[in-house]
């Protein structure tokens, strides 16, 4: 994503906010916000400028900081709050909150969230938009893209099984809830968690 955003910075800022607030709604903020901090000082590093340098070393943590909160909105898994609202909704109110109704409501308010976020930060919070475009930057990317190497076969499985249970989160309160009452979210996320433990691992 980072590559595709370019090398401006007030678009860097943007594919940080985009990738973190992706990230903290299927994680936890603190740890979302821990992974991409350090990504985030190695493209700092290529200011040679100190003072725009600082400029956009506080621009794009705050970005950070406030997109892990924001993408925590997103999902019902997203941060701890949204599943214990969930759980006294349906204990207090008897009313049942699945992942694909809250995902209804909160996605379009985090992806909003994160846009106003994102302009409030270019413009008024620490204006990058008068920075010239970090030329090194995207040699950068490319650099740390090839030392990943290609995509193993246990990085496609493990794609495929968190995209799997995404999909079932997403659709069972709107389409199959009523043929397999028994099952909820809990139920999917451990199957997805037991076939993780039965499928073996192509590595040594």
């Amino acid at each position: 994503i980072l590559k595709i955003f370019g090398t401006n910075p007030k678009y860097i800022v943007a594919a940080f906010m985009a990738v973190t607030g992706f990230l903290s709604a299927w994680m936890s903020n603190t740890a979302t916000a821990m992974l991409m901090i350090p990504i985030a000082t190695a493209v700092i590093v290529q200011f040679h400028d100190p003072k725009n340098q600082k400029k956009f070393a506080v621009c794009i943590m705050l970005s950070i900081a406030y997109s892990a909160s924001i993408g925590g909105m997103a999902t019902l898994i997203g941060t701890p709050p949204n599943a214990i609202f969930a759980s006294l909704s349906e204990s207090i109110l008897d009313v049942e909150i699945s992942f694909g109704r809250w995902l209804i409501m909160g996605l379009p308010i985090s992806g909003i969230s994160l846009v106003i976020a994102w302009l409030y930060m270019i413009r008024f919070g620490s204006k990058v938009t008068d920075i010239t475009s970090i030329v090194e930057e995207r040699g950068l990317i490319q650099e740390r893209l090839s030392k990943l190497g290609r995509i193993t076969k246990d990085e496609k499985i493990v794609a495929a099984i968190f995209i799997s249970t995404a999909i079932a989160w997403i659709t069972r309160g709107l389409l199959w809830k009523d043929f397999l009452p028994v099952v909820d979210d809990s139920t999917i996320v451990l199957i997805a968690a037991i076939t993780l433990f039965l499928i073996p691992s192509s590595s040594s």
